[in-house]
């Protein structure tokens, strides 16, 4: 009883942990709508189940079958009609990959000048290689490689909702157990967190993690040991492709190392099936050592030269106790980097240990603490929307969009939230109370304590020893908030049952709660509408290769830029000098501001802005930085070029849609760089 009743209080800790970090992360205008639209939710679902017709199978899976449907075409459609130009990490990346498939194995790339990127962060590499694998799958059956990739995230997003729909079902053999996943899914669907659109390790990290868990829930249940002996086999080879993706899903290991512990003093029947499955988790981290090294190898990846250049873990350690990261407190921070990486050349990195040490010692044990919970608002309470995450860069997204960007991000937010506090509330209630009348399974339970024990030991993992960024959680981010849909559903829970009581006294109450929360939400959006957001542009993409590059150029320079949408405010992104002037066509010309050229006027959509740049040779002494197209598969900047010595440039510069708040408030080139 005593460990039964103290994962309870550690899981249902978390639980509330996140509930209040994803509500105290939402402004007050979002926060009134979301705790209107609860009770509303409520309400109607309640009074929704008083129908008779409602209770049948076949109308379950009727809407198993359309919620399924419609979540499928939603991420078709945002994987192939929405799409950043990916940054940083991501972009370098593909570019690597581009490199590996035209015969490139040179792995000594600079990073801005000084660093070697994928010697400095050697759990990018397979990933790299896996993603050059893909391309030259898409040339050999005649698939462009941007496309191959679009449709190899839809893939990778569409199993994340069919394997937690097969999970539900292997657990439950329920109907509305199943209905109730599909539903969870269509209103917080993958497509809202904004690494899944960018190619990145995100996408194949939450899609193994739950084909992991369906694997997982198999060997639990069935009875049939071909089978079970099956699923531990997949279970070695997919487990060990996420630890090669996402090296922190070791976590699962120590998890189900707890839950044997667990299953011998509870004396629960599956113990041994638990004792195989930490056995495949094992074997799978083995595989994955062994494959990674020797295909990094064959791909002309040094194994003496990551152990000369790569940082220590200390370095992780480090940035997480820095309560002044760059980005955010216990973050990544460039300043920890390029002190680490200067001491690691020097042989110096006990200096990182000292750094370490005075952390601790300034923090204090209360500090430490603090500094915990405000790196778990970073985890659990950030919202990790694609929609709006990047303000600019986009290669591809409808003009709707674009000109509601910020509405749209609010209406999602919204949703998501609420979906995470209704779901989350329930699953609080039943980790005490699974069901009213009808216990939990065996094996339900054994699930339950597996995933709650996982999402456990990552917050800790990330809030109290590394570094900490929003997506670190997003593998075990699904599992949690589905695993009502999965163990459950049979039965209502008893706090629907008191709100189907005080409904169903008069109808007439129960059209108060949605009114009141669509017009509110109505005005919530409204207020959104004021705030700027970046329709165009050529970003700055901090990667190893020089994209932005110094050039000597002639007197004059033209170039042509499109307009998409209507747009407000035009700033080309070089730097003022003297004898330098920067015109439209007709004359009229940009203003020098803060270290870039500014024109606040209307643009018309569909049509080109003409910029001419003069410089005088007599005044102007340094060169203009401008972009070079790197050999890349897909084309990253908008707009004519202009041809130096062989050489095609780009322009710097982006478009703002809104006119109401001042350009200079926005802080697009400070966006966080991915890890």
């Amino acid at each position: 009883m005593f460990i039964k009743r103290s994962f309870q209080i550690a899981f249902s800790a978390f639980i509330v942990l996140l509930l209040l970090n994803q509500a105290l992360n939402q402004h007050l205008e979002n926060l009134i709508a979301i705790l209107l639209l609860l009770p509303a939710l409520i309400a109607s679902y309640s009074a929704i189940m008083h129908l008779d017709f409602v209770k049948k199978p076949a109308f379950l899976l009727v809407v198993t079958v359309l919620c399924t449907a419609l979540n499928l075409l939603l991420l078709l459609y945002v994987a192939l009609r929405f799409q950043i130009n990916d940054v940083s990490d991501p972009l370098n990346v593909q570019i690597k990959a581009t490199e590996l498939l035209h015969g490139n194995q040179n792995w000594h790339s600079n990073f801005d000048g000084s660093q070697e990127y994928f010697y400095v962060y050697p759990n990018l590499v397979f990933f790299t290689i896996l993603i050059s694998k893909v391309m030259v799958f898409a040339q050999s059956v005649g698939l462009s490689i941007q496309l191959a990739l679009r449709l190899m995230n839809f893939f990778l997003l569409a199993m994340v909702t069919i394997f937690t729909l097969l999970t539900s079902w292997r657990l439950s053999k329920n109907i509305r157990a199943l209905a109730s996943t599909a539903v969870i899914l269509l209103f917080y669907p993958v497509m809202y967190l904004y690494p899944n659109m960018v190619t990145y390790t995100d996408t194949w990290a939450i899609s193994c993690t739950t084909v992991v868990f369906y694997l997982v829930a198999v060997v639990l249940t069935s009875q049939r040991r071909l089978v079970i002996v099956g699923a531990n086999l997949a279970l070695i080879l997919v487990y060990g492709l996420l630890y090669a993706i996402k090296p922190n899903m070791v976590i699962l290991l120590p998890a189900v190392l707890s839950l044997i512990f667990m299953t011998f003093f509870l004396k629960m029947p599956e113990k041994w099936r638990v004792v195989l499955i930490a056995i495949s988790l094992a074997l799978g981290i083995v595989m994955a050592t062994m494959t990674t090294k020797s295909l990094a190898s064959s791909n002309g990846y040094s194994q003496s030269a990551q152990k000369k250049i790569a940082l220590p873990t200390t370095h992780w350690i480090n940035m997480g106790l820095n309560p002044f990261g760059s980005s955010g407190k216990g973050a990544y921070d460039s300043n920890d980097e390029s002190l680490d990486i200067e001491r690691k050349l020097e042989k110096k990195t006990y200096l990182t240990m000292d750094s370490i040490k005075d952390r601790l010692q300034m923090l204090g044990l209360a500090g430490w603490f603090k500094l915990a919970l405000d790196k778990s608002q970073t985890l659990l309470g950030t919202p990790l929307f694609g929609f709006g995450r990047y303000a600019s860069g986009y290669d591809q997204a409808p003009g709707y969009y674009l000109h509601h960007q910020v509405m749209l991000t609010t209406f999602f937010t919204i949703i998501a939230t609420t979906t995470v506090l209704l779901v989350g509330g329930q699953l609080l209630i039943k980790v005490w109370q699974p069901y009213e009348n009808q216990p939990i399974t065996t094996n339900q339970r054994a699930f339950t304590y597996l995933i709650g024990l996982a999402a456990i030991g990552l917050t800790i993992f990330h809030t109290f020893i590394w570094e900490v960024e929003p997506r670190y959680f997003l593998p075990m981010l699904y599992p949690v908030i589905t695993l009502i849909g999965m163990v459950g559903g049979v039965q209502r829970l008893p706090a629907l049952k008191i709100v189907q009581l005080q409904v169903n006294v008069n109808w007439t109450k129960l059209l108060v709660w949605p009114i009141a929360s669509i017009l509110f939400l109505e005005l919530t959006l409204s207020s959104a509408k004021s705030i700027p957001g970046i329709a165009y542009g050529n970003m700055e993409y901090p990667i190893r290769l020089e994209i932005l590059q110094p050039v000597k150029a002639p007197v004059e320079l033209r170039f042509s830029l499109p307009v998409p949408e209507t747009v407000n405010v035009l700033k080309v992104n070089i730097r003022p000098e003297p004898g330098q002037r920067v015109s439209l066509s007709t004359g009229q010309q940009l203003i020098p501001r803060n270290g870039h050229y500014t024109l606040e006027k209307r643009f018309a959509a569909n049509q080109n802005v003409e910029i001419f740049i003069h410089r005088d040779d007599t005044k102007t002494k340094r060169p203009l930085i401008l972009y070079r197209q790197p050999p890349l598969y897909k084309q990253l900047f908008h707009g004519s070029s202009v041809t130096i010595d062989g050489q095609r440039y780009y322009l710097p510069y982006e478009m703002d849609i809104y006119d109401r708040k001042p350009f200079e408030l926005l802080d697009v080139n400070n966006s966080p760089v991915l890890r």
